[in-house]
């Protein structure tokens, strides 16, 4: 191995362990969004760096090499659809980039996405893996920490929200860090049961109850509706094996069911339900406070299902949501608390997916994490299995609201790190040539000098903003 290729080595497996520490914990008060703004501008950022190191490391060695996976196809017809719906999109900006304050979910971020994907199977070895899941570990530790002092008070001055009674932390909404830390949740668990030093199961089942306090610190419904799930699903998965484990975990799925009222489940059909003109008058005469989330989401949902529907093969666009929702918006909604919001996204990924890129878009998506699930559960040890359960929790608190920065991070690369960590047999797309070294490292080093501008400008622009 030349020293060329020895640092870039090392440059990439730094802004890797990086991306995973700092992503959860960025935020910045000066940008008109204080939170998913700043992370998805530091995931290009990195995502630059890591490809303009990765390239030098191809002219090093005179070769482009990309590491065959099990996803390829599926990860292709997803890229795919999402740059048809791109090129028939109402407005190709917005597609591109995203919608304004979301910033998040547009072409440019699931290329983003996938070549940090490809880079992370192809350049990091079994043994960088343990390293990354302690970077990925140490952050949820400080995002936890923070968001129980937020239960106690620590931040209430800085605030409009109440974050006391729904801490946020560094994630930026309840819902979003309920998401975010139910994902990490079964790792732990799984961690704590293969441990054979008593010391690290009790560190590891503490780690776990920290994370669990801290979700019921969000009162996320959705948070909660997927912590119970999953806890449930890692219950059943013990339940053949003498672990004392098991009883630990029933106690949350009861807390949750407890916790989560019946009414809670009757509406959360993607379908609708039948009687929801009158469950939206019954809620504006006994209300309190706002609308009930789940009967406004089944309103936004209504509109979503015919946006799909008078759009089936690619929908209106990549995150053009927030502009063709009105177009259909159910003459209900009137009638929430809600009514004068702007909604840009459908509450509903799979909905959403529907909305802005059709039926083609959607069965894209399905088919990714269809054929994941199908590959993945083939592949054992406590860390798969930990993040397996993990990734699930992502597709049920999809269901309930949107994908965000430090979630779909970990939808795209928690299968790149597990399929890493397995003993598949390696397999490469390779292709000489012959480029003076010199000339393309420093072709490279402009490119991505120059790429760089457009996320530090964006960031200058909002700032002005």
């Amino acid at each position: 191995m030349s020293k060329l290729t020895y640092y870039a080595d090392k440059t990439i497996d730094y802004l890797f362990y990086a991306l995973f520490f700092f992503v959860p914990l960025i935020l910045w008060p000066k940008t008109s969004e204080v939170f998913e703004f700043n992370k998805m501008l530091f995931v290009y950022i990195v995502t630059i760096l890591i490809f303009a190191a990765w390239l030098i490391k191809w002219l090093d060695q005179k070769k482009i090499t990309i590491r065959r996976t099990p996803l390829d196809l599926p990860i292709l017809i997803f890229l795919a659809s999402q740059i048809l719906s791109t090129i028939f999109s109402i407005d190709t900006h917005t597609s591109l980039w995203g919608y304004y304050s979301r910033f998040h979910g547009g072409l440019i971020s699931t290329i983003a996405y996938l070549l940090l994907y490809y880079a992370l199977v192809t350049n990091l070895t079994r043994d960088k893996i343990s390293f990354l899941i302690y970077s990925i570990i140490s952050s949820a530790i400080l995002v936890a920490l923070y968001g129980v002092l937020e239960h106690f008070g620590i931040d209430r001055h800085l605030w409009v929200q109440d974050v006391q009674s729904r801490v946020f932390s560094s994630i930026g909404q309840p819902n979003w860090l309920s998401a975010y830390l139910v994902a990490l949740l079964p790792l732990p668990i799984f961690l704590a049961v293969g441990a054979r030093d008593n010391n690290y199961r009790l560190l590891w089942a503490l780690l776990a109850l920290l994370f669990f306090i801290t979700i019921i610190f969000t009162k996320s419904q959705s948070g909660l509706a997927a912590t119970g799930l999953t806890l449930t699903a890692v219950a059943i998965y013990f339940s053949g094996r003498k672990f004392k484990l098991i009883y630990l975990l029933i106690i949350p799925s009861v807390l949750f069911l407890t916790i989560i009222k019946w009414d809670f489940v009757v509406k959360i059909s993607p379908f609708g339900v039948p009687n929801l003109p009158a469950l939206v008058e019954t809620d504006g005469t006994n209300r309190v406070g706002g609308s009930d989330s789940m009967i406004i989401r089944q309103v936004v949902w209504q509109g979503a299902r015919e946006l799909g529907l008078k759009n089936p093969l690619f929908g209106t666009g990549l995150e053009t949501f927030g502009y063709t929702y009105f177009t259909v918006r159910p003459a209900l909604h009137n009638l929430l608390s809600e009514w004068e919001f702007l909604y840009n996204k459908a509450h509903n990924e799979y909905l959403n997916f529907l909305a802005n890129t059709g039926f083609v878009g959607l069965t894209a998506y399905l088919l990714l994490i269809g054929w994941t699930l199908v590959w993945w559960a083939q592949i054992g040890g406590a860390i798969s299995r930990g993040l397996l359960f993990g990734y699930l929790s992502i597709l049920i608190t999809n269901y309930f609201g949107f994908s965000v920065v430090p979630v779909a991070l970990f939808f795209f690369l928690f299968p790149a790190l597990v399929f890493t960590l397995s003993k598949s047999k390696e397999e490469y797309l390779s292709v000489n040539f012959s480029i003076n070294k010199i000339v393309g490292c420093g072709l490279v080093t402009l490119a991505a000098f120059y790429l760089l501008r457009i996320p530090i400008n964006q960031f200058r622009a909002d700032v002005a903003y």
